[in-house]
């Protein structure tokens, strides 16, 4: 039959929870790298490393 509803909201919490997690982490890494700010971005800063 399928997931049911709670499995997929579930699921779908687990993603999200996961996807928040890494752009903090990844967030709280370029502005260490990057004290100034957004204002002088790298070329490369949309690559994942």
């Amino acid at each position: 039959m399928g997931y049911s509803i709670y499995e997929r909201i579930a699921t779908t919490f687990l993603v999200a929870g996961f996807e928040l997690e890494w752009l903090a982490i990844s967030h709280y890494f370029f502005v260490r790298k990057n004290p100034k700010g957004l204002r002088d971005v790298p070329q490369q800063a949309g690559q994942t490393t």
